[in-house]
C-alpha cells in the first residue's frame, strides 16, 4: 500500500470527511475542492474506508457518485459527527465574539483622547459596566506596533493616509474642518472668509504628527495664498489657549470643538474635506463582542450628538 492510502486508512476523521462530501455533493471532484485536497486524495479515503468496512458505499450512476445502502446507513451515522467538526472554525470564531474579556483597550493620539473619547467611554460604560475601560496614549506609528503585539483592541483616530496592508481602518463619522478665533476677532460674524483673510493672520497649528486637517499648506498654496504660520504647538490645549489670547487663528476638525465660551469657528467646508475619524484593526481578526459593542455605541453616541456618521 501507497504511504497516502496508509495514510488514511488510520485517518478514520479524514476518510469520514471525505465520504461525506461526496455523498453531499455525489462528486469527487466537487468534495475534494471543498475539502481543499486533490481528486486522488479523496478517492484514495473512500477507497480506504470501504476497505475498512468491507462494504461498498458508493457507486457510479449517470455521472454522478450515488449512495449504496450501506452508504446511506453510513451518512445518517457519520454526518452527526462530521458537520460540527466542518464548521468548528465559525463556531470557535462565534464563541470568541460572545466572550467578554475584563478590558477594553483602545489606543489613541492626544486629540482623540482629549475631545472625542470622553463621551463614548462614558456611554459605553453606562450600558457595559462589566467591562473596564483602558485607554493608551500614543502617536499612530507606535499604536500600529501595539495593534500587531495585540496590545489594545484598537485604535480611534483619523483616516490613515496610508493603511499599512496588515491593518485594516473603519470610518464611522465625518467632521467638518473650522477655523478657530476669539469672539472679538475682525473675521467673526463675516461669511464666506477666504483663505487670502485668513492667512493674512497668524496660524496657531499644532505639529504635523498631532494635526487631524492633513495637507493645510498644499490647500492654502492651491488657492494662491501663503501660509502664515507663527506658531506650532505639541499640545492641543496649548493651541487653543494661544488663539485665546489673541496670538493667531487655528485650523482643526470639528471632532476637536466642545464649545469653547472665548472662541468662535467658521466651516471651511468650501476648502477642506471633512475628516473622518474611525476604528483601525488588525486585519482579518475577527471581531469580539466588547468592540462590536463600542462600534455601535460610537454610532448611538454620533446620532445623539448629531455627528455625521459614514
Amino acid at each position: 500500500m501507497s504511504k497516502e492510502g496508509f495514510h488514511y486508512k488510520h485517518n478514520r476523521l479524514q476518510q469520514l470527511r471525505g465520504f461525506c462530501h461526496v455523498a453531499r455533493t455525489g462528486s469527487i471532484s466537487k468534495a475534494a475542492k471543498a475539502m481543499g485536497l486533490s481528486q486522488p486524495s479523496v478517492s484514495l479515503q473512500i477507497k480506504a474506508l470501504e476497505e475498512d468496512l468491507g462494504v461498498e458505499l458508493l457507486e457510479r450512476r449517470d455521472q454522478r457518485m450515488s449512495l449504496t445502502e450501506h452508504g446511506q446507513l453510513l451518512l445518517k451515522l457519520a454526518l452527526p459527527h462530521v458537520e460540527p467538526l466542518d464548521r468548528l472554525r465559525d463556531t470557535f470564531f462565534a464563541a470568541v465574539k460572545r466572550q467578554k474579556p475584563e478590558f477594553l483597550t483602545i489606543g489613541a493620539n492626544q486629540p482623540t483622547l482629549m475631545y472625542l473619547l470622553p463621551r463614548l467611554v462614558k456611554h459605553y460604560c453606562d450600558f457595559q459596566s462589566d467591562i473596564k475601560v483602558k485607554l493608551k496614549y500614543a502617536e499612530t506609528p507606535d499604536i500600529y506596533e501595539m495593534l500587531r503585539r495585540e496590545e489594545i483592541d484598537f485604535m480611534i483616530g483619523t483616516s490613515p493616509k496610508n493603511t499599512p496592508g496588515d491593518l485594516c481602518y473603519i470610518p464611522i463619522y465625518e467632521f467638518e474642518t473650522n477655523l478657530i478665533m476669539p469672539k472679538d476677532h475682525p473675521l467673526v460674524g463675516k461669511k464666506n472668509v477666504s483663505l487670502e483673510e485668513i492667512t493674512s493672520y497668524p496660524l496657531i497649528l499644532p505639529t504635523c504628527e498631532r494635526h487631524t486637517v492633513v495637507g493645510i499648506d498644499v490647500v492654502i498654496s492651491r488657492y494662491g495664498a501663503k501660509s502664515g504660520v507663527r506658531v506650532e504647538l505639541e499640545d492641543w490645549e496649548l493651541v487653543r489657549h494661544y488663539v485665546e489670547e489673541g496670538l493667531g487663528l487655528s485650523i482643526i476638525s470639528a471632532a476637536g470643538w466642545n464649545d469653547e465660551p472665548k472662541l468662535h469657528t467658521i466651516s471651511l467646508k468650501r476648502y477642506f474635506p471633512n475628516v473622518t475619524y474611525g476604528l483601525t484593526m488588525l486585519e482579518g481578526k475577527p471581531i469580539p463582542q466588547h468592540v462590536t459593542d463600542f462600534i455601535e455605541t460610537m454610532r448611538e453616541v454620533g446620532k445623539t450628538s448629531k455627528w455625521d456618521l459614514v
